[in-house]
């Protein structure tokens, strides 16, 4: 017997955060979107055929195990391991990274407008200084001030956290 219900309500409950966790993997997010519902396709195939008292733990594993897969299929084997190790190195549980990761992000969406955007470009999209300066049509030093200022924002903000150590850890893994 098919439990739609239950898939569905997984789904809900855990697609924003299983899409975070599959970028951090893949470091694409419509990519990492089609890796997840991937995930979730064959989860419905299966759902005759398999039991699943706890969707959580199972839906980590099955999106890690995706990127991975899709990782070997597209990368050289070299990055592969260096990706799984780091990744593992900083965090042990996938749930406990991908829950850092949100709050993460939500810190990161409370930063003013300009300062998020000069953040977002630098540290998610790749861009130098200057090359956000020239794309802005401002100075290298207003962008290396507001990404200081991003920067101090969200220590602020993590260090008001209980394990503030294993915290800072996570935190310069996600943004260095």
């Amino acid at each position: 017997m098919t439990n739609y219900s239950s898939i569905s309500s997984a789904f809900k409950n855990h697609y924003p955060s299983l899409i975070l966790y599959a970028v951090k993997w893949v470091k694409d997010e419509d990519l990492a979107k089609d890796l997840v519902q991937a995930v979730f396709v064959k989860l419905l195939e299966k759902s005759e055929r398999i039991m699943i008292i706890d969707y959580r733990p199972y839906l980590y594993k099955s999106v890690r195990n995706q990127c991975i897969e899709h990782l070997r299929k597209n990368s050289p084997k070299d990055n592969i391991e260096d990706i799984d190790h780091s990744t593992i190195a900083y965090f042990s549980d996938p749930i406990e990274q991908s829950e850092f990761e949100a709050y993460v992000f939500g810190l990161i969406d409370k930063l003013p407008p300009a300062t998020k955007r000069i953040f977002k470009l630098n540290r998610f999209d790749g861009l130098s200084n200057q090359e956000i300066a020239d794309h802005l049509q401002i100075s290298k030093r207003t962008v290396e001030l507001q990404i200081s200022n991003a920067l101090k924002l969200l220590r602020k903000e993590l260090f008001k956290s209980s394990d503030k150590i294993h915290n800072l850890s996570q935190f310069l893994y996600l943004l260095f």
